[in-house]
């Protein structure tokens, strides 16, 4: 048991901290690196903040480098995604 929760909190060490204090907290991607892959950033805001991270969110969609304007990212063009 203790050795599946070192392993976890090895990798996640910081998405299980806004769960246990009750704070919300969203992970958004924010580029991707050469090989096509969404390298991103976890936000947290204070306690029953959510409607600021929502804010972020649909801000982060509308001009992120996500959001859709008609391009293909390297996914499409490989074939991998179809929008």
């Amino acid at each position: 048991m203790l050795d599946w929760f070192g392993n976890l909190w090895r990798n996640f060490a910081f998405t299980p901290l806004a769960n246990l204090c009750g704070i919300p907290a969203i992970s958004l991607p924010l580029a991707t690196n050469e090989h096509g892959l969404p390298l991103g950033i976890q936000a947290i805001a204070k306690q029953a903040d959510d409607g600021l991270l929502l804010q972020l969110a649909a801000s982060q969609a509308e001009i992120g480098p996500f959001a859709r304007r008609g391009r293909e990212t390297p996914q499409m063009a490989a074939g991998l995604y179809r929008a």
